[in-house]
């Protein structure tokens, strides 16, 4: 802060990061001004062409940023992939990762939505770490959930089954349990 004191702050809790005046961060810092202003579709655009130009730790911040235009344009699959890259990151990881969450789901299964559970089956199959497998099936039971898919008993046990992890303690994932837990019960045969 200007008093010298240091705040932190979740990078999903943020609402604009600019790093230099010029550069090699130029298209970072006007996709951050894009999506400030509400403007995600152009963000991802620059957002997409910082991402050629770093090789370094900056992709895992370039990759939660454009996660979250992706996310609210609507892009689910888009958001999906780059959740799977942030979760994986050293810089980020599954508590970062957990709340960059796609919260724009569409309310029936389309082929984005369809892709999206590819990328999740596909990484949960490549077993990951624990933590990570848990961040997986609760986006995986959100998006089968809020689908309305027919895989939703599956999908709601799974989760229902799982330990919780005090890594990702926080609302949304108390919520996203309860929900599959509820759901896991109703679907128990009396």
């Amino acid at each position: 802060t200007l008093d010298g004191q240091e705040l932190d702050a979740w990078l999903s809790d943020v609402s604009l990061i600019i790093m230099d005046r010029e550069g090699s961060f130029a298209d970072f810092n006007q996709a951050e001004r894009f999506l400030q202003n509400n403007q995600p579709e152009e963000a991802i655009g620059r957002y997409r062409r910082a991402q050629r130009l770093r090789e370094d730790f900056w992709n895992d911040l370039i990759d939660a940023r454009l996660l979250t235009a992706a996310d609210r344009v609507g892009r689910l699959d888009e958001s999906v992939q780059g959740l799977i890259r942030v979760l994986q990151s050293d810089a980020i990881g599954p508590a970062g990762a957990v709340r960059f969450m796609p919260a724009n789901v569409p309310e029936t299964r389309n082929s984005e939505a369809a892709r999206a559970l590819e990328q999740l089956d596909a990484a949960i199959l490549a077993n990951p770490l624990e933590v990570q497998r848990i961040v997986l099936e609760l986006t995986r039971f959100e998006i089968v959930r809020r689908t309305r898919s027919d895989r939703i008993d599956d999908c709601a046990r799974k989760v229902a089954l799982m330990p919780p992890s005090k890594e990702l303690s926080m609302d949304r994932v108390w919520s996203i349990y309860v929900d599959a837990v509820e759901l896991a019960l109703r679907a128990q045969p009396s």
